[in-house]
């Protein structure tokens, strides 16, 4: 199966969540997030507003804010480009790139940090994690590998046993679903 029938086959598979579930599914996955040890710990998080039918963040967006003052969040600044901007309130973003909530600032982060959660359209347990296919994610985090846990946020259906995998593809560290922690070694 090639990467976009993949993709077109997931995001069909998120989209017919229905919606009190997935926003039941959301907050137990939240719940695994703040229960990490990775995150309590955690300084500085990055983390993503949630788009169309991905696992949503505003709440953990707001949790984080609350427990440590600030979060970042992810701004595309160019067709190649994403940057990490960091807010103090859920009143400093606004829709940006393609209708997806973005930080109004454009001061890219200047932190390492030791947690980054990440959307996904698909995972399989080698920690491949598939995306919308603009390579936005791909290309920025690679400055963070080894340096920052990576962690994929997911509905358990979105998992796919036969994901392809190229040498740009930055895999995940950990995978959080509503039902389950994967660590993958």
């Amino acid at each position: 199966m090639t990467k976009n029938a993949v993709r077109f086959e997931m995001i069909q598979k998120r989209d017919a969540i229905e919606p009190d579930a997935a926003r039941a599914d959301s907050a137990a996955i939240v719940k695994r997030i703040e229960g990490m040890c990775e995150y309590q710990e955690a300084a500085d998080v990055f983390l993503y507003s949630s788009f169309r039918s991905e696992v949503f963040t505003r709440d953990l967006i707001a949790d984080t804010i609350e427990r440590k003052g600030h979060v970042y969040l992810p701004k595309v600044v160019s067709r190649t480009k994403m940057i990490f901007v960091k807010i103090t309130s859920l009143d400093e973003i606004k829709k940006g790139f393609r209708g997806i909530f973005e930080p109004v600032g454009s001061e890219a982060a200047d932190v390492i940090p030791s947690l980054i959660i990440v959307p996904l359209v698909a995972f399989d347990l080698r920690g491949v994690r598939l995306g919308y296919g603009g390579g936005y994610y791909d290309r920025t985090l690679p400055a963070y590998k080894g340096k920052s846990l990576l962690v994929g946020a997911a509905f358990s259906g979105q998992y796919h046993d036969d994901i392809p995998y190229g040498e740009n593809d930055v895999r995940m560290d950990v995978i959080v679903t509503e039902k389950e922690t994967i660590r993958i070694s």
